[in-house]
């Protein structure tokens, strides 16, 4: 269903706008400058992915996304890293799941989600470094 797929990709760049912020909460709270260069460099590849989705999509579907309120969430402050890891963990769900409702004939779009896949699979690998 073609609302179900676009509501899904509202509702993931949404999620990734608000995951964004907290993922530059995390890298200036840290005091640990390998977590410190790892959210950072996270941080920008995702929201250059956030924005290329967007655009795709847009392209792809001859529409503009558009989100139904002004959500202003709290930014997330860093509490350790097992917590910081259990977040991106979380947001990889949600790239899976989008990814399952994205109809497999959406190569563009499937390009991108493996892209993010590959950036936070790459930052829990950082991450489990000590």
């Amino acid at each position: 269903n073609k609302n179900t797929m676009k509501e899904a990709v509202t509702e993931f760049v949404n999620d990734t706008i608000h995951f964004v912020n907290a993922l530059q909460s995390y890298h200036w709270q840290t005091k640990s400058y390998a977590e410190h260069e790892a959210f950072g460099e996270y941080y920008t590849k995702i929201n250059s992915l956030n924005d290329q989705l967007v655009e795709t999509w847009n392209g792809r579907e001859d529409t503009r996304i558009k989100f139904s309120a002004e959500y202003k969430p709290n930014v997330l402050n860093y509490a350790d890293k097992n917590d910081c890891i259990t977040k991106i963990k979380d947001y990889r769900k949600k790239i899976y799941h989008l990814a399952s409702c994205v109809h497999e004939g959406h190569f563009d779009i499937h390009a991108i989600l493996e892209d993010f896949l590959v950036e936070t699979n790459n930052l829990l690998y950082h991450l489990s470094l000590d």
